[in-house]
């Protein structure tokens, strides 16, 4: 039997992460909508508007990695591990937030 999708996600994931301490990756792709927006879209659309602006996150959670999000400048970054290797992300954010503190 195949297993379900978000099952084949992780597993697929996994053995990505087998060569990768973190990956690095942008947390948003489209500028914020106004405040108070989604209220006036009904669920599945704010949802889905979510899903568009914000779709870098989701895809590790679902996978059960662990994953934090870095401000940067006036953005922010993701960073995500394999799961167990919680130490080495906060190394790496960590550093990253040392390297953007001495540049600014």
């Amino acid at each position: 039997p195949r297993p379900e999708p978000a099952a084949a996600w992780r597993e697929r994931a996994l053995a990505w992460f087998e060569d990768v301490d973190v990956l690095l990756t942008p947390v948003i792709a489209r500028p914020a909508a106004p405040a108070g927006s989604a209220t006036r879209m009904g669920y599945w659309r704010a949802y889905l508007d979510g899903a568009r602006r914000v779709p870098f996150t989701q895809a590790w959670n679902l996978a059960g990695f662990p994953a934090l999000t870095l401000p940067m400048g006036a953005g922010a970054v993701q960073l995500i591990a394999a799961p167990g290797r919680e130490s080495a992300l906060l190394r790496a954010a960590a550093d990253l937030e040392r390297r953007a503190v001495l540049t600014v």
